[in-house]
């Protein structure tokens, strides 16, 4: 996932042929891949809906969040996070749906 420095961050995230419009969704930014790394940010979700049958839901994270990612040294850098996106079905157990590095661009 990438994002431009001073920009909100928006996605929209389809799981096809399943429901899980009652589904949990959680996850966040992290500095390392590591899953003891703590959590910088949480993402904030949008209602999940059914589309054709495929749950639809949107993740994001607001602009000022993406500038308190920023450390501050230089802001026309890469910097190199990394991310999850956990859901937990109604009933079911939680369990990592995507995972991987969250580029904040220098843009």
């Amino acid at each position: 996932l990438t994002v431009n420095n001073d920009e909100e961050f928006k996605q929209l995230l389809t799981l096809e042929g399943i429901d899980y419009t009652a589904a949990t969704f959680s996850g966040g930014v992290r500095a390392e891949y590591e899953a003891d790394s703590p959590i910088l940010a949480d993402f904030n979700w949008g209602t999940p809906v059914l589309v054709e049958g495929d749950t639809v839901v949107t993740v994001a994270l607001g602009e000022a969040v993406i500038e308190d990612l920023r450390d501050g040294s230089d802001p026309g850098a890469v910097e190199r996070f990394y991310y999850n996106i956990k859901v937990t079905p109604s009933g079911g157990l939680k369990r990592t749906f995507f995972a991987g590095e969250f580029l904040l661009l220098g843009a």
